[in-house]
């Protein structure tokens, strides 16, 4: 009968945050020097703006701007404080937009992180508790692919060394249980037969 394969389970929004604090933490000081960076520019290009205002609005009160009637240049102040505040109302929906984008992008890639990493960590809690269940796999654009494959090899390892052990344990109890019986020795053969059910038992867990 054929072995079934394991698909890598698809990322679903609630499943995202595997370690909130190191997640959340990362996310927050990134879009922290992000915003820093955005608002120092945003203020740049805003003084920029309105010092061109101020120089058109001052070229309309020099001398020799007559020939230019009152409402024309009532309408041109207008326009340019209209230019202005839409300056800054562009410049705070684009670095929401932004900062909305960074976020999800963030999240995700610290995902491919913590991903790895909670999985290293579900192995060592099955290997406290006894047992040797396989680490699995991961996802193709998870991080630490090559620690995650030291992992597997290491699994390998320890299952070959259960699986050697259990043969030595059976033998040992069958050439113990064919000697005289003594207390001494039906007390090491039910050790043994314990021992050898354990390690069997951590096997079948996979």
């Amino acid at each position: 009968m054929a072995e079934k394969t394991t698909r890598p389970r698809k990322r679903r929004m609630r499943n995202l945050f595997l370690n909130e604090r190191m997640q959340l933490r990362y996310v927050l000081i990134v879009c922290g020097i992000c915003a820093t960076i955005g608002g120092v520019l945003g203020l740049l290009i805003y003084q920029q703006s309105t010092l061109a205002s101020d120089q058109i609005i001052a070229s309309l009160n020099a001398a020799g701007m007559d020939w230019i009637d009152l409402h024309t240049k009532s309408a041109i102040r207008e326009q340019l404080g209209r230019t202005d505040l839409g300056i800054i109302a562009s410049l705070v929906l684009v670095g929401l937009g932004v900062a909305v984008v960074m976020v999800v992008f963030l999240i995700v890639l610290t995902h491919r992180v913590a991903g790895p990493l909670h999985r290293v960590a579900q192995y060592f809690e099955q290997i406290e508790a006894g047992r040797l269940v396989p680490p699995g796999t991961l996802r193709k654009s998870d991080q630490f692919k090559q620690v995650f494959e030291s992992l597997c090899s290491t699994h390998e390892a320890l299952h070959q060394r259960t699986t050697d052990d259990i043969e030595l344990f059976s033998a040992a109890i069958a050439a113990l249980s064919a000697a005289p019986e003594s207390a001494t020795m039906t007390r090491v053969v039910e050790e043994l037969r314990h021992l050898n059910q354990e390690k069997r038992a951590s096997l079948k867990s996979q």
